[in-house]
């Protein structure tokens, strides 16, 4: 499948729901046999037909989104055994930023056949509990999940403005996020007891960086000239948040730290970011310098970049967590799940290289630019048949109110604005 074709699957202004049915599985299963790629000290940890696509990590614990089954996979990778999660007959989404995991709770944007809205799943592994964690006619994606704390994004399907969200998983609940209620906010991410997001409150339809401690802190404005060109991510401990944005038709990646709100862009020359992650002491991304889609690594402590995967397959969206990165690699004609240790195998310190010759209109012919995601015009109305629907019994489900009414009492009264150093 071509970079092009993916991404237009994913949508740039649309999410695809898969409409299939998930599998059902309560328990791990044997181990997918890892494969030796072309990547040294690189391995998948998926096989067999099909598409899996967009990772994320949290210790051992790898999640992703299976294409062709529309499921929620768990891996453990250090024993290689994997788990389909049961989904009660809903399908889940499959595209960027759709699928979360922290510790042993696992996060995901699905829907049920017939209907027209999406909502936010949550499924703990170690209790084998799903549960439904919305329920209304908005349009919700973008889950994120830090220890107890999930947040999403709600768009009125009517107005096409987004809010933010939170919940949480103990104490079961509610509320939104920090934010101007007349903006459209979208796009959250949550890591330790930080919380980023986007933001067009100062000038409508361009977006700002904005982060603030979780639940009540005062939120923290980076103000650029260009475009955001990614979601905001961030470390899991919350001191650091990376982002894309556009620039004089360049697209640059940005690190702020939140402790100190210093803000600079990182990267070397020539530089052709896309899809980025952070994870405490280092920042991974897509990089499309060299033509197709390789995995680079930036590492904050010692400030140098390098290149981890260097064959002609796409390598795309890269996430970390401590020690190791994910990615979906095209190496064998699907898309696959890869995961390597930082500092296995050959990853050279790269210096700054000339950018390829770009197409008309500052970017090669299949650099993806994101932007803001907003509701898909088709929902599907139907799943195939002799899929599986399960129904698990025993299992708490809890579904809030459509309108939350535990909100956070802080208001905003001043953001301030910290631009970045070039």
């Amino acid at each position: 499948m071509s970079m092009k074709r993916l991404i237009g699957q994913m949508g740039i202004v649309a999410v695809i729901v898969i409409a299939v049915a998930l599998a059902a599985g309560a328990a791990f299963a044997q181990p997918v046999p890892p494969g030796q790629t072309q990547v040294p000290g690189a391995s998948a940890i998926t096989s067999g037909p099909g598409d899996k696509e967009f990772p994320a990590i949290s210790g051992d614990t790898v999640v992703w989104l299976d294409n062709t089954t529309g499921s929620v996979r768990v891996a453990n990778a250090s024993s290689g055994q994997t788990l389909t999660i049961p989904g009660d007959g809903t399908n889940a989404t499959v595209a960027m930023r759709e699928v979360d995991v922290s510790g042993n709770y696992v996060v995901w944007t699905g829907t049920r056949p017939m209907e027209t809205s999406t909502d936010i799943y949550l499924y703990d592994t170690v209790a084998g509990s799903l549960t439904q964690v919305t329920n209304d006619s908005a349009f919700k994606m973008s889950p994120s999940v830090s220890g107890n704390v999930i947040c999403w994004n709600a768009v009125n399907v009517t107005t096409g403005r987004g809010e933010n969200h939170w919940y949480g998983i103990d104490t079961r609940d509610s509320g939104l996020l920090p934010g101007n209620t007349t903006s459209n906010r979208t796009s959250p991410a949550i890591g330790g007891d930080t919380v980023a997001w986007l933001d067009d409150s100062r000038v409508g339809g361009h977006f700002d960086v904005l982060w603030s401690s979780f639940p009540g802190g005062d939120p923290v404005r980076v103000s650029l000239t260009g475009n955001i060109s990614s979601p905001p991510a961030v470390s899991s401990d919350g001191r650091r948040v990376v982002w894309l944005a556009e620039e004089g038709g360049l697209v640059s990646l940005y690190m702020a730290e939140t402790g100190t709100r210093e803000v600079r862009r990182i990267g070397g020359e020539g530089a052709m970011p896309f899809a980025p992650d952070v994870d405490v002491d280092y920042v991974v991304w897509t990089d499309y310098r060299n033509g197709n889609g390789d995995i680079y690594l930036y590492d904050i402590q010692t400030g140098r970049e390098r290149q981890v995967t260097s064959d002609s397959a796409e390598q795309v969206y890269p996430a970390v967590s401590g020690s190791r990165i994910v990615w979906m690699g095209n190496d064998d004609g699907a898309w696959n799940i890869y995961l390597a240790e930082i500092g296995a195998g050959q990853q050279p310190t790269m210096t700054g290289t000339p950018a390829p010759t770009m197409a008309p209109g500052g970017q090669p012919p299949s650099y993806p630019i994101w932007r803001p995601p907003y509701p898909p015009a088709v929902q599907p109305t139907s799943i195939p048949t002799g899929q599986p629907t399960p129904s698990p019994t025993g299992q708490p489900t809890y579904t809030p109110t459509s309108t939350p009414t535990a909100q956070p009492t802080y208001t905003p009264t001043a953001q301030p604005t910290y631009y970045p150093t070039t």
